[in-house]
């Protein structure tokens, strides 16, 4: 098996450069929603030398802190109160995804319909696994990563990273079961609707749907590549998501919040919320 090694962390954004002109087309909509092996697909299209946008992407490709807000107010836009910039256009989405070639998981996925038509000549993969497998690796990732009492800490006090990554969180859920995130049974149903919906929409000629334990046979042949002389990627097993969220992102952002404090000089409150923030650590959040 593949160990998952990030190609960077969030200590080590990309450069926080401006649009530029796309140098290649976008290539490869890869639909499926999450937990339905888009970390492996994300691997494999990097490896085969497809730049893939992922939700990790979000953490390292920051657009001078902006992808967090462009992505959530057009999610917001599109699914709640209908104001803001929406995605509709090639040349909308090439504001946040000018330097990829492929997509995959969220927050894309939110917008397949709006993919397929603004690139007409992607290659459509649908990553599907058995319904009740994505429901017990959501409750290990997004439902137990929501349930962490850290967050109402850091929605307080870090404006610029949290506050706008949360709902990147909050909302797939709450919009694949229609409004009632708690519910499994609409959760199952949504995961199910939106399979058939991709099905329905996307021409078979265009369409793959694929699990990663395919392999890279039918994988390369539906982007016409050579097949790599290495296993296909099989990462973020279990409860990978979870530790990432927790080792990096929530350890990182505290860090950068008690940080930001103690160069405003208030000692104090930099010792409480310290002394707050590590008994939390400690009680796994």
């Amino acid at each position: 098996m593949s160990a998952f090694n990030p190609p960077a962390t969030p200590y080590e954004p990309y450069p926080a450069l401006p649009r530029q002109p796309r140098k290649e087309p976008l290539k490869v909509l890869c639909l499926g929603l999450s937990r339905t092996g888009t970390m492996s697909t994300w691997t494999a299209l990097n490896k085969l030398g497809f730049p893939c946008y992922h939700m990790v992407e979000c953490n390292l490709n920051k657009l001078h802190g902006n992808s967090f807000r462009l992505w959530r107010s057009a999610i917001e836009a599109k699914y709640y109160n209908g104001k803001g910039r929406k995605l509709v256009t090639a040349d909308d989405f090439d504001e946040l995804l000018w330097r990829y070639q492929a997509v995959t998981d969220i927050p894309t996925v939110l917008f397949a319909d709006e993919l397929i038509a603004a690139y007409p000549d992607a290659k459509v993969i649908l990553t599907e696994r058995d319904v009740e497998g994505s429901m017990k690796s959501m409750e290990n990732s997004f439902y137990q990563i929501l349930s962490w009492k850290i967050w109402w800490f850091l929605e307080l006090t870090d404006w610029q990273h949290t506050r706008q990554y949360l709902p990147l969180l909050r909302y797939p859920i709450d919009i694949w079961t229609k409004g009632d995130p708690e519910n499994r049974d609409k959760l199952r149903q949504g995961f199910h609707e939106y399979n058939a919906h991709i099905k329905s929409v996307v021409p078979k000629e265009r369409l793959l749907v694929f699990h990663p334990r395919d392999g890279w046979e039918p994988f390369c042949k539906h982007l016409g590549v050579p097949v790599p002389d290495e296993p296909f990627p099989k990462v973020n097993e279990g409860d990978f998501v979870a530790d990432l969220h927790s080792n990096v992102i929530v350890k990182w952002r505290i860090m950068m919040v008690l940080t930001g404090f103690a160069k405003k000089s208030v000692p104090v409150v930099v010792a409480g919320l310290a002394v707050w923030a590590c008994w939390l650590m400690l009680k796994k959040w």
